[in-house]
């Protein structure tokens, strides 16, 4: 019924309507259902397969690096399986004199192997084989663009055009030998430790 006239009516705005019962049971059950979403997809990925792990480098010759007893000639065996393994140019492999602070090459796989076999270098002389030895761990040495200056003799002889990882022999606390790897495979880079620890610790018993 309308106003008297003359009248003055204030109108006051609207105010936001409750939520009723359904609105509220609607949004219980979108976050009920979110969460059990969430709790399925958890499960997915507990169920899925692991990844499998990566097939081992095949290594040849370690029955017989296994039993032979000369240094020289172990390291000639180890030498050989690492080059093929990785794809390398060269391996060289090195036993440590503590008394006289040398580095004797004891095993060659490569170009001009006879020209590197026997070479004894002062450690002191040698920067990649003191860092390994001194630090008793891999070293890494990036050959692009040229040999730097700190690159051994050794490197140049083998022509090595990309890289150079050098890993410690050790037995007990102890470094006794470096492996030395020129131009490993790219796609093999990654496992030069993997594939260094299975011959090292037999080397390692003769050094």
């Amino acid at each position: 019924m309308p106003p008297p006239s003359g009248t003055r009516v204030r109108y006051a705005p609207p105010s936001a309507p409750a939520p009723d019962d359904d609105d509220v049971e609607v949004e219980v059950v979108a976050i009920e259902l979110a969460d059990v979403d969430l709790e399925e997809d958890e499960a997915r990925n507990d169920l899925a397969p692991p990844r499998p792990a990566p097939t081992p480098l095949r290594l040849d010759g370690m029955s017989a690096l296994e039993e032979e007893r000369s240094p020289w000639r172990a390291a000639g065996i180890a030498a050989a399986a690492l080059a093929k393994a990785l794809h390398a140019r060269s391996v060289m492999i090195h036993l440590l004199d503590q008394r006289r602070d040398e580095l004797r090459t004891i095993g060659v796989d490569g170009p001009r192997a006879q020209d590197l076999l026997g070479r004894v270098a002062p450690l002191g002389d040698d920067f990649i084989a003191a860092t390994v030895v001194a630090n008793a761990s891999a070293l890494s040495l990036r050959l692009d663009g040229g040999l730097p200056r700190v690159a051994p003799e050794r490197t140049a002889i083998v022509r090595g055009e990309r890289s150079v990882i050098a890993v410690p022999i050790m037995c007990g606390p102890y470094c006794v030998g470096v492996i030395e790897i020129v131009d490993a495979s790219e796609q093999l880079g990654g496992r030069v430790d993997e594939a260094c620890s299975r011959v090292s610790e037999h080397l390692a018993l003769l050094f």
